[in-house]
């Protein structure tokens, strides 16, 4: 049932010469398969960023946020949403 199910997320880049952007892949903790459609924001105190949207094979481009305590915030539509602190 999906409203049981918890977006987990792992932040890398790919390894491509080219690579400037982190990316997010979120998954569904019981199949384990991508998640397209997640919106992934970030937060750093007041400030938050525009969602990125996750593609079919479950990845978005990492929120950029200055240096400090911040925060992603991954969401979709019959999922919990899933947090994840960076110090």
């Amino acid at each position: 049932m999906k409203s049981s199910s918890k977006l987990l997320f792992a932040g890398f880049c790919l390894v491509l010469a080219s690579c400037t952007t982190p990316l997010v892949q979120v998954v569904d903790s019981g199949t384990k398969y991508p998640v397209g459609g997640a919106a992934v924001t970030g937060v750093n105190g007041s400030l938050s960023t525009a969602p990125n949207y996750t593609d079919a094979n479950g990845y978005a481009a990492e929120p950029a946020l200055p240096t400090g305590v911040r925060e992603i915030v991954v969401t979709k539509s019959g999922y919990n949403t899933k947090r994840l602190k960076f110090y």
